[in-house]
């Protein structure tokens, strides 16, 4: 298998796996966790360093997954707003 098949091969996982209802839930989850709080910690750039790098997970997981980020993220702002 060529290094182009393999490479397509680990993208179709992440668009099969986080397109079904409980990778879905998730990116939810990774979302409210590491997706739309801050990275930054005043005084702790460890702190904010591992953050950061939990903030990229998350978008590396989007990003394998071709998720619009921004018409994923209004989506669950949608939901909680109709929830509430």
């Amino acid at each position: 298998m060529k290094l182009d098949e393999k490479v397509q091969k680990i993208y179709d996982a992440y668009r099969h796996v986080f397109s079904t209802p409980s990778g879905r839930e998730v990116l939810i989850d990774l979302y409210h966790s590491f997706g739309k709080r801050s990275s930054f910690i005043q005084g702790s750039p460890d702190g904010t360093a591992f953050r950061e790098g939990e903030r990229a997970v998350y978008l590396r997981i989007a990003r394998m997954a071709s998720i619009d980020l921004h018409e994923f993220e209004q989506a669950v702002l949608n939901k909680n707003k109709d929830s509430e």
